[in-house]
């Protein structure tokens, strides 16, 4: 008799985890490269960017600063639009 091990939990697709990794995909998709390359580059596990990049472990602050240096993009890029702070004008900024 062979057990069956359930599925690990996964957010759910609306969930900012998930479309952290969506943005993720998306952004090694323009990049032209896989997430096998840059697991190498990163010294990761196979588990560990699959596991992040299927959705079931989100992505830490950690893993977010690790890939932002790689790609030499802010961290926020990984965040929807929809969710992104807005940016402080320059004129915002109190200069006493």
């Amino acid at each position: 008799m062979t057990s069956v091990l359930p599925l690990p939990d996964r957010p759910p697709a609306d969930s900012l985890s998930a479309q952290v990794a969506e943005e993720v995909r998306a952004l090694l998709a323009r990049r032209r490269t896989t997430a096998n390359k840059v697991r190498q580059q990163l010294g990761w596990t196979q588990s560990y960017i699959s596991r992040r990049m299927n959705g079931t472990t989100p992505f830490d602050v950690e893993d977010l600063a690790q890939l932002a240096a790689l790609f030499q993009v802010p961290v926020t890029d990984f965040f929807p639009a929809s969710k992104r702070p807005p940016l402080a004008k320059v004129t915002d900024v109190n200069r006493d």
